[in-house]
């Protein structure tokens, strides 16, 4: 559980990492630096991903059950109310996260803050989710899906007083506090589904239900412009 939590800390870290760089960039040198050291990253990336790859060992061949069989096993009798539930709750729970990160450096402009403050606030929603995805892989061990609930039921409140900080010091504690219980809700999602499905279906299962929280990273965002 741990470990699932750890690896899935990556994306909030990456941005947390943009948001502070970009808090000190914007103001001093503008955009147009931003994209090319994102793009420089993104290369450098690719070439340590490609000089890490190894010859798989060689296994033994298994026969394998056709993959449109183990998606409609996702739906079966047994499962269906599990995998529905699991995706509407992917779906959500990134379309948060994306929906905040992508929206609120532009709302909170709109509001006076400079854009390097915008930046700064919006990255604390993203440290928060590193420090929310370490704290659940303790938490899930012991709370278990408790823990999952108390999050998202948290995010939904902490949203609902946002605009009501805008000009606050307090804002930002709040940013952080939504970021704990978006990212970590998030990250305890993957952990949850891992958890829930039998050994046969938990691979199609998770990637699944990723694949359809990456739909809302799409859609939400749209749905709000």
């Amino acid at each position: 559980v741990l470990l699932v939590a750890v690896v899935g800390c990556g994306l909030s870290l990456g941005n947390l990492a943009s948001g502070l760089i970009a808090s000190y960039v914007l103001p001093r040198f503008g955009w147009p630096p931003m994209f090319v050291g994102a793009a420089a990253v993104n290369v450098l990336i690719a070439i340590l991903f490609i000089m890490s790859l190894r010859d798989p060992p060689r296994v033994q061949t298994i026969v394998r059950e056709p993959y449109l069989s183990r998606i409609r096993s996702l739906f079966s009798k047994d499962l269906a109310k599990l995998t529905s539930i699991l995706w509407l709750l992917h779906f959500g729970g990134v379309g948060a996260n994306y929906m905040l990160i992508s929206w609120l450096p532009s709302l909170l402009t709109r509001s006076g803050y400079a854009p390097s403050d915008a930046a700064l606030a919006t990255s604390l929603i993203s440290f928060g989710g590193l420090v929310g995805g370490l704290i659940s892989g303790f938490a899930l061990a012991r709370l278990g899906r408790s823990w999952l609930i108390f999050l998202y039921g948290s995010a939904v409140v902490l949203i609902a007083t946002l605009p009501f900080f805008l000009g606050s010091p307090i804002l930002y504690a709040i940013n952080f506090l939504i970021g704990i219980c978006i990212v970590g809700g998030y990250i305890s999602n993957s952990v949850v589904t891992s958890q829930l499905y039998p050994a046969s279906s938990r691979a199609s299962g998770l990637g699944w239900a990723q694949g359809v929280g990456r739909t809302g990273s799409v859609i939400t965002p749209l749905i709000v412009s």
